[in-house]
């Protein structure tokens, strides 16, 4: 399928609504770093109250494994974004990171503490990490 330059409108912005862009993308991002933390403290509470220290650690693995890439690649992002320096592929570039350290940190996690992990517990964590996403994505489609 090909376009003829009829078809194509480009969208040019006026640098007001870049700057809108640039502050609710900073707003998304830290919202997003906020509810991923609380979601994670939440769930060691809750933890912590309800089940052994062994489910307690898994479950706090888990939820690293994937909360420490996310917090270090978001917020790289807002750094990026903040200063102005952001460009067509960077977001997809911090994702792929962040992806590659969560299957490092998880490789680590299999390596070393196969036996000691509760592999529920740390599935939980992982989720409650990941589902934090649409939260932040449905608060931000209310506002």
């Amino acid at each position: 399928m090909s376009f003829t330059s009829e078809e194509v409108k480009v969208i040019q912005l006026t640098e007001a609504q870049r700057e809108d862009f640039r502050l609710q993308s900073m707003r998304l991002i830290k919202n997003l770093l906020v509810f991923q933390t609380l979601f994670v403290v939440v769930f060691f509470l809750i933890c912590l109250l309800s089940t052994s220290m062994l489910r307690t650690v898994s479950g706090l693995v888990g939820a690293g494994v994937y909360l420490i890439p996310s917090l270090l690649a978001n917020g790289y992002m807002l750094y990026l974004i903040q200063n102005k320096r952001i460009k067509d592929n960077s977001f997809i570039l911090v994702e792929i990171a962040k992806v590659f350290g969560a299957l490092v940190l998880v490789g680590f996690v299999i390596l070393f503490g196969r036996y000691r992990v509760d592999w529920l517990f740390f599935c939980l964590g992982l989720i409650v990490v990941l589902k934090s996403y649409f939260i932040v994505l449905i608060k931000s489609y209310l506002e």
